[in-house]
């Protein structure tokens, strides 16, 4: 999917990673799993997570990157749901028995009964059960985009260089004020009489 979401995008190939120029700004692109371990090193100003299902494995392993990267809490964060064109189904699981399912997007907050385990529940809504499923802040935007479709991923790349944006400014922030930070200081107290 990273390779597919680089080549919607326009990106080009570089000894760093994929670039890409949008809104007159360069964007690099580095691939990263839960397998590999890099994420943990936080080489990034924002973690794009790239999804196509969200059954049980795809979003444990996306719950391991968001966690060993400390996105969410530390990094800004930003979740796509990778879908091709024309493409009304998702692969879900049975909330009781892990049963990989097929869903059909029309269905959303239908109600559904696993034909494994014969339960029923209401079928989600793609980008809130991925929200709900991970406990994301609501910091952490989930959206949808189409493959090859540049008009669904303008949004989120301008989404992108927000975050990317604030990331630094808050670094610089961080920076500028660290000297104060390091000075003890006393606590000032309150006169709740006086308010």
């Amino acid at each position: 999917m990273a390779k597919w979401f680089c080549e919607d995008v326009g990106c080009e190939t570089t000894e760093n990673g994929q670039v890409c120029n949008f809104s007159n700004r360069q964007i690099l692109f580095k691939s990263y799993s839960p397998e590999t371990g890099d994420a943990n090193k936080r080489p990034f100003d924002v973690l794009v997570g790239l999804v196509r299902f969200v059954d049980v494995l795809t979003l444990q392993k996306l719950d391991q990157l968001l966690r060993a990267s400390g996105a969410g809490k530390f990094t800004p964060s930003l979740i796509l749901i990778y879908r091709n064109e024309n493409e009304s189904d998702f692969k879900m699981s049975c909330p009781y028995c892990g049963q990989k399912l097929w869903v059909r997007d029309a269905d959303q907050d239908k109600r559904g009964r696993c034909p494994h385990c014969s339960k029923g529940f209401t079928l989600p809504d793609q980008e809130e059960h991925i929200s709900t499923t991970l406990r994301l802040s609501s910091d952490v935007q989930v959206r949808k985009i189409v493959r090859q479709d540049p008009g669904s991923l303008a949004g989120p790349l301008r989404d992108v260089l927000q975050l990317a944006s604030v990331e630094n400014s808050l670094q610089n922030l961080e920076m500028d004020s660290q000297s104060v930070i390091n000075d003890t200081m006393r606590v000032n107290i309150v006169d709740e009489t006086a308010e």
